[in-house]
């Protein structure tokens, strides 16, 4: 039984096969497990065409009735980009950005996020050179093999557990201090070669005599103080700072900033933006918060939901953890927020709590929350398609409690700003 692999296709992308039902029908590349007739095939000793594989699972050519107007869109074509992994093959191929289709206009930000987010999509596969195709033609020797680390089933543990390797490779953790004593106290994502998004309130620290600006940020690791784990750490330095225009802290408005990287981050299956949600509504019960903050429960920062107030070292964890947190009615957030009894919540909230710009996630009954040194990073959901990403529904912001019943937290509304993201990161 051989294995045929088609060139240059990808998750969703069409294709044609005749090897399963005996006659030639247009199909779709899908996972093994979307499409029964392939695994009825397989029992019978009859092998499916294979789009592509990664380490969970096959992408085959599913046979599928497609209406006879829609047909596949020309794959943008790709150079070819080292890896810098030890571990990789000398043979391995990974792509880099595509090229833009100059044909595709983006009308709105929203257009031209989404449009950012498919071509960082193909960052997920890399080209490597078959060993079961002797073909005289070398790029026809080459097929996709994807380097998604996102597992075929999310399985989180009540209150949080370990992320996988290459699990969340847009995920950024935000230092302060010298070079050879960096503290690692908020969290980012990154969204494009060269901008992370993180909180307004992560960028500085207000005191005269603290932590001062942001400086640094670490991309593609784990645990933040191991050599040993599955990572490829990448340090950068912040060479500028931006705010929201409208974020004035302590305010809880606006709670959202950009930092830019000394240089183009060096994508891998480590390293790879997400996407910016671009939609008001988020169509899941649930997303995911990632960070190294602290993981036991109790008050927060006492008001200001900073990380600078009565902060200790011990707080944060070194392993970046993971949570799956119920995206909740914003009334409850109201409720919470807007009758607090704590004064000085009272003056960062003088509106209360704003649905248009903020997000309301966590569980009621306790137990599963973000915390100190989680502020910045994301609230997220994996995609459908584009195959193997994330999309930013949120940034972590504050809250009263740490994984208390009835206390859940707010998240900046990410799709709120595309418009000045967009401006500032894609011009």
């Amino acid at each position: 039984m051989y294995l045929l692999v088609l060139p240059h296709v990808y998750q969703g992308d069409f294709c044609e096969t005749d090897t399963i039902i005996g006659s030639r029908r247009q199909g779709v590349c899908r996972k093994l497990s979307q499409c029964p007739i392939a695994v009825e095939a397989i029992a019978e000793g009859k092998m499916p065409i294979v789009c592509a594989y990664d380490r969970f699972s096959y992408l085959i050519c599913c046979p599928v009735d497609v209406p006879a107007q829609i047909q596949p869109s020309p794959m943008p074509r790709t150079s070819a980009r080292t890896q810098k992994s030890s571990s990789q093959s000398q043979e391995k191929k990974t792509t880099a950005t595509p090229i833009v289709r100059t044909t595709e206009i983006a009308s709105t930000p929203q257009d031209k996020a989404r449009k950012k987010c498919e071509e960082y999509a193909m960052l997920v596969w890399s080209r490597v050179k078959s060993p079961l195709l002797l073909l005289d033609d070398e790029e026809s020797g080459y097929y996709n093999v994807s380097e998604c680390g996102i597992p075929e089933a999310h399985v989180l543990v009540y209150g949080g557990t370990k992320a996988h390797p290459k699990e969340f490779p847009h995920m950024a953790a935000v230092g302060f201090g010298t070079k050879d004593q960096i503290s690692w106290w908020c969290g980012g994502s990154l969204i494009s070669e060269k901008f992370v998004l993180t909180a307004g309130h992560c960028i500085e620290d207000p005191n005269p005599r603290g932590k001062g600006r942001a400086r640094w940020v670490r991309l593609g690791d784990l645990n933040l103080a191991s050599n040993e784990d599955d990572a490829h750490p990448q340090d950068y330095a912040v060479v500028q700072r931006i705010p929201h225009p409208s974020y004035r802290y302590p305010s809880k408005y606006n709670d959202v900033a950009l930092l830019r990287l000394e240089r183009d981050a060096d994508f891998s299956g480590y390293v790879r933006p997400a996407c910016l949600h671009t939609d008001y509504g988020v169509e899941r019960a649930s997303a995911i918060a990632t960070g190294w903050g602290r993981t036991s429960t109790g008050k927060r920062w006492p008001g200001s939901g900073t990380p600078w107030d009565s902060l200790s070292k011990d707080w944060p964890t070194q392993d970046l953890m993971k949570v799956d947190l119920s995206l909740l009615e914003f009334r409850k957030c109201q409720t919470t927020f807007n009758t607090t009894v704590n004064s000085a919540l009272q003056r960062t909230l003088s509106d209360g709590v704003l649905e248009d710009s903020m997000l309301c996630a966590g569980e009621l009954q306790g137990g599963k929350d973000t915390c100190q040194g989680d502020s910045g990073g994301p609230l997220q959901y994996s995609m459908d398609t584009p195959y193997c990403m994330y999309s930013l529904v949120g940034i972590t912001s504050f809250g009263m409690e740490c994984a208390v019943a009835e206390s859940p937290a707010i998240y900046t509304r990410v799709s709120h700003f595309v418009p000045w993201i967009v401006s500032v990161v894609w011009p």
